[in-house]
């Protein structure tokens, strides 16, 4: 760090992750685990199958991302800002 200049504190958004089981997901996943979302708004990966492994500071839920009522329910649920 610089002299004179202070560490910027970092907050992660509450999230909802879909597709939390494929490549891509769970590489967002790993990146985002252990760093937590904002007060009351947890990173929530999403899947229609349950993980092999579950990554630490990610919760997991079911989702089938084809079914409207199921996907509107888990935004309302989970509140995510992203």
């Amino acid at each position: 760090m610089l002299a004179g200049t202070r560490e910027a504190e970092v907050t992660v958004p509450g999230i909802l992750l879909t597709g939390g089981n494929g490549l891509l997901g769970r590489a967002v996943a790993r990146v985002l685990g252990g760093q937590g979302g904002a007060a009351g708004s947890p990173i929530v990966s999403t899947d229609i199958a349950e993980p092999a492994d579950r990554i630490e500071g990610i919760e997991y839920e079911p989702l089938d991302v084809t079914d409207a009522d199921a996907v509107t329910l888990a935004i309302r649920t989970h509140r995510p800002d992203v």
